[in-house]
């Protein structure tokens, strides 16, 4: 570091002042503090930011902040992106400069603070580099006015100067030089093109070579050194350049051959990084060639080809000798012996014995080629799969002819008991002994030198034809079956429409919903299947004294027993409406509002009600569509709005969503609410539970025969919850006024029996209508 002491300072300044030259360092008079922050000399012309930077620009407090000098270089650049007080020109001062500032005067600080108030006893950058270390630039100290030299990377604080006259030619940023930089083929440098480096100071370049390629060397007229892949200047002095070239990488493929075979080229090869390498592969005769190594690649006939070279590598040849499969095989009355498939290296021979019937010649051909030499058979050398096939002839000399067995036509045939004739179990030659008991085998022996054969039969499976028997008003699937002995069968009942399934019967089986499953069938036997009307049950006050009571409908006839008291008897009033048979639902309310209840129908494949205002048969005297075609929804009917007149409503059973309408008229649910599980098979039923005139819903689940009404129709838990009826039932829910009290109440209809079980009150207990045993209506005998 140099440092120059203050008394040589004043020694300049006195021979300055000799020479009649006005010296440089400041007198109070030549500073002028302008009104923009700034400070002008009047000795220099140089003009001077009054505030060291970082402090507050308008009064100067506050610390000067630091920098390392490529930092403060920069300063001047963001004090003029910034038009740092109205100025665009702002530079670090080169050391002259800044020595300017000095008063000899003072010390801590050695500066005018009137001038210049509250400058730190410090350390403040000049643009000048050091000559003699490019990683040092010169630095004045205000706590003496000394000047020194500080490396790049200390932190010193920063004072701003613009106009004015230069004192020296080194400042950094004047004059600088042009360093450009370039690369060749297979790399690259960074930073790229021309650079801007101030006079005595180095850059710094990265090289960096492509994937595949090396850096050959860095050259150019700036001079400098590499180290790892930096590249950094000789100290810039005048314009220069920088020049990267880079070479291709190239790698050893070294090649080697075991025995029995050989690869060419064998001497090692210098590969370019990517390309490949091919070799020839020659196994020697009888051998198969394959390659190995480190370079990796695939062999075609006998060219292999390496993968691209991205490193020093082997390609290693073996040679394996070949094997064949010599296949030995016998006629007729002889032998071959081993009997099996030889597996025979190349070149040498399989040897076989060769054993003739008494009476026989033995003979060998094939395709293996070779000599029989009493019973030994040598083939020649093996060079491919081949074939030894030994054939036997008869000597003749007026012996007897051989005989072979031969099986006859039970053999390989199915059957309950074996034939017993011999014709059937030998076509030729003699029968052994049976042996078995289905299956079955024997023997057909040869005589005078003929062959045996060796024959079997199998036992047939017993099988059984179950048919089956329908009554009116359904099918079976499948009409008839054949089964196995032991074996169970199913068939599937399908009621026709309207119809239900009333029994089935035969074969030991028994009916699970829709499925008749058979016992173990030993025998034939035949399936009984029986159905019934589809009976449906339905309430109402038919006759306007202001209770309700029973009534049924035959859906395969299409007609209605409607009865007046809810008691055992004959129905008061029969009559027949809409189609028959059908699939369509009854349903009843009082449409018209004139105190009586009348029937109605719901077809769910159209979503059409049929509504009829009198019990005569007729046309229906109100018809609209509602709700969705083709469902298997649930209809209702009730006094949904409590203006005294019955419309319809909808219950999905999928979702638990009712759908009620107050007019007989298509269009959308009046009202839609969620209640209850989804599809839990629970069903819905309808009335006036609490006397208040107006119908609502409830759900029957018949599985726990439990009870759950509603009282209003909206969302929400049951108002009322009891148990009534069998639970693991099917029977249908019904709700009405059985008394003419003004309150509904929970009603069963049973289909099997067509009995209903009526309840005065929303409670448990038993049927009241005449007593728990209920009460059923009995149709005309003519009735379906």
């Amino acid at each position: 570091m140099i440092r120059p002491s203050r008394s040589l300072l004043l020694a300049v300044l006195v021979l300055l002042t000799l020479a009649g030259v006005r010296p440089a360092l400041a007198q109070v008079s030549q500073f002028t503090v302008n009104a923009d922050g700034t400070v002008t000399d009047s000795v220099t012309g140089l003009i001077w930011d009054r505030c060291s930077w970082g402090q507050d620009p308008n009064t100067c407090a506050g610390t000067a902040s630091l920098h390392d000098w490529q930092q403060a270089l920069g300063v001047a650049v963001t004090a003029n992106g910034a038009s740092h007080k109205g100025h665009t020109d702002w530079r670090l001062p080169n050391r002259n400069e800044l020595e300017s500032l000095v008063k000899i005067t003072a010390s801590n600080p050695a500066i005018d603070t009137n001038a210049f108030p509250n400058t730190p006893s410090g350390w403040y950058w000049s643009s000048t580099p050091y000559t003699p270390g490019p990683a040092y630039a010169w630095y004045v100290t205000f706590n003496d006015g000394n000047a020194y030299a500080g490396h790049h990377g200390t932190d010193y604080r920063v004072r701003l100067v613009r106009g004015g006259q230069l004192f020296d030619t080194f400042d950094a940023l004047a004059p600088s030089h042009s360093v450009t930089s370039s690369a060749g083929t297979g790399g690259g440098i960074s930073p790229t093109g021309a650079q801007t480096i101030n006079h005595d100071a180095t850059t710094t370049f990265t090289v960096t070579p492509d994937t595949g390629y090396s850096l050959a060397s860095v050259g150019g007229t700036c001079g400098g050194s590499l180290s790892g892949t930096a590249y950094t200047t000789n100290a810039i002095t005048g314009a220069c350049t920088v020049e990267a070239s880079f070479t291709l990488n190239s790698y050893s493929v070294t090649p080697s051959a075991g025995a029995n075979g050989s690869i060419s080229p064998t001497t090692v090869q210098t590969i370019n990084h990517g390309a490949t390498a091919t070799f020839t592969v020659t196994p020697n005769p009888g051998y198969t060639a394959s390659v190995g190594g480190t370079c990796g690649g695939s062999l075609s006939g006998t060219t292999y080809t390496t993968s691209a070279i991205t490193g020093a590598c082997t390609v290693e040849a073996s040679f394996t000798l070949n094997s064949y499969s010599v296949t030995p095989s016998a006629g007729a009355n002889g032998s071959i012996s081993p009997t099996t498939v030889q597996t025979i290296n190349h070149g040498t021979t399989a040897t076989f014995t060769v054993t003739p019937n008494p009476g026989y010649i033995a003979s060998v051909g094939g395709t293996c080629g070779g000599s029989l030499s009493g019973t030994a058979y040598t083939t020649n050398a093996i060079t491919a799969n081949c074939t030894a096939a030994a054939s036997f002839n008869w000597m003749g000399g007026g012996g007897p002819s051989p005989v072979n067995g031969v099986c006859g036509s039970a053999h390989n045939g199915l059957f309950h008991d074996l034939p017993p004739s011999t014709s059937a179990l030998c076509a030729s030659g003699t029968v052994s002994a049976v042996t078995g008991s289905g299956p079955w085998t024997w023997n057909c022996l040869g005589f005078d030198g003929g062959t045996t054969a060796s024959c079997r039969a199998d036992r047939a499976v017993q099988t059984y034809t179950l048919t089956t028997t329908v009554s009116v008003g359904g099918t079976v699937s499948p009409p008839s079956q054949v089964v196995n002995a032991g074996a169970t069968a199913t068939f599937t009942l399908i009621p026709a429409t309207g119809y239900a399934i009333s029994s089935a019967s035969g074969c030991g089986g028994s009916l699970s919903g829709a499925n008749y499953a058979t016992a173990p069938v030993t025998a034939a036997c035949t399936v009984t299947a029986n159905f019934a009307a589809n009976w449906m049950g339905l309430v109402g006050d038919w006759d306007g004294d202001g209770a309700a009571t029973a009534g049924l409908y035959n859906p395969v006839s299409g007609t209605f027993y409607l009865r007046n008291a809810n008691t055992s008897g004959l129905s008061d009033v029969v009559f027949r409406y809409g189609p028959a048979p059908s699939g369509w639902w009854p349903l009843a309310g009082d449409w018209n509002g004139d105190g009586i209840s009348t029937v109605g129908l719901y077809d769910p494949v159209t979503g059409i009600f049929y509504l009829r205002n009198t019990h005569t048969p007729g046309f229906a005297d109100v018809t609209f569509r509602y709700g969705p075609q083709q469902t298997d929804w649930y209809p209702l009917a009730g006094d949904w709005n409590g203006d005294g007149i019955d419309t319809v409503g909808l219950y999905v059973p999928q979702s638990a969503i009712f759908f009620l309408r107050n007019t007989h008229t298509p269009g959308v649910a009046d009202v839609s609410f969620r209640y209850g599980p989804v599809a839990n098979g629970w069903l819905p039923l309808a009335g006036d539970w609490n006397h208040d005139g107006t119908t609502t819903i409830g759900l029957y689940d018949g599985w726990a025969g439990l009870v759950y009404l509603r009282q209003t129709n909206a969302p929400g838990v049951a108002d009322v919850i009891f148990r009534y009826g069998p639970v693991d039932n099917d029977w249908w829910p019904l709700g009405s006024d059985w008394n003419g009290d003004g309150t509904d109440s929970i009603g069963l209809f049973k289909p099997v029996t067509r009995t209903f079980y009526l309840r005065d009150s929303n409670a448990p207990g038993g049927a009241q209508y005449p007593d728990e045993r209920g009460f059923l209506i009995m149709a005309p005998a003519a009735a379906p």
